[in-house]
């Protein structure tokens, strides 16, 4: 079971959004399927649509992300129980899965997807660098031009300071964390025209500790954004015919000219 004293700890010394907060704490919670599986439903943003918007948990019955909240284009979560904490020699771990649908409104296309987040952890007590706490985080995009579904794109967010985990040193070890990433369909990939996108932000958060060490670490707010062009319009900055012909012959070698379908 996790301490609710000991988050306390790690949540007295740093505050986020704390407007988003309070707006969270008025929302509340939408439809609750069975332990570990919470549906928020749809969203419709100024240039998108946010469908099916869903969490789940292996590891943690609460939910984790929380119910968001839209702001234009951007789904926006205030993570209040989104943490790992270990203690006395154990260890832990906190995966939570969100997951969404992306559709660009009539005329537009999807041409960047931006996530990012920020946390804090806090090692205290008797211990070495085995008292320790890590996090990481991955998105994964399904994009569609059309209702051709092309391969998945997976970045992984660069987490700052220095890559995690984070260990114990000096009896207290405290800080923040950060971690962006973008995925640019049109000027990474070439892909222009993508009008839907399926997503999975998978986060991960690990503890471990020692006989008279503590190790805590917690996610406090999450983003998610996109970035759309009129395909009607003048539409984004695309290579010229040649180099792109180069850079899909080599996507076709890395990802296979036919994907097959899901089951």
């Amino acid at each position: 079971t996790k301490s609710v004293f000991s988050l306390g700890l790690l949540r007295s010394g740093t505050r986020f959004a704390a407007g988003i907060v309070a707006l969270v704490a008025a929302v509340g919670m939408t439809t609750f399927a069975h332990a570990g599986n919470y549906s928020y439903g749809n969203f419709s943003g100024t240039n998108v649509t946010f469908t099916d918007v869903a969490e789940s948990s292996v590891t943690d019955p609460q939910a984790l992300y929380g119910n968001p909240i839209l702001s234009g284009d951007s789904l926006l979560f205030q993570s209040a129980d989104f943490f790992s904490e270990a203690g006395s020699g154990s260890s832990d771990t906190t995966e939570g899965i969100l997951t969404l649908t992306v559709e660009a409104g009539s005329g537009l296309a999807i041409e960047r997807v931006n996530a990012s987040e920020v946390g804090n952890y806090l090692l205290n007590g008797n211990g070495t660098s085995a008292t320790s706490a890590s996090v990481t985080a991955t998105l994964v995009l399904t994009p569609y031009i059309g209702l051709a579904q092309l391969p998945d794109i997976v970045s992984i967010l660069s987490v700052a300071p220095s890559p995690p985990p984070y260990s114990l040193g000096g009896g207290l070890t405290k800080g923040l964390f950060n971690g962006p990433t973008t995925i640019d369909l049109v000027n990474d990939y070439f892909l222009v025209g993508v009008t839907k996108v399926d997503v999975s932000f998978t986060n991960l958060l690990e503890t471990t500790s020692e006989a008279e060490s503590l190790a805590l670490i917690q996610k406090s707010f999450e983003s998610f954004s996109t970035l759309t062009f009129e395909t009607n319009g003048s539409g984004p900055t695309v290579p010229e015919p040649s180099s792109l012909a180069l850079v899909l012959t080599g996507l076709a070698a890395v990802f296979g000219l036919v994907r097959r379908r899901r089951s």
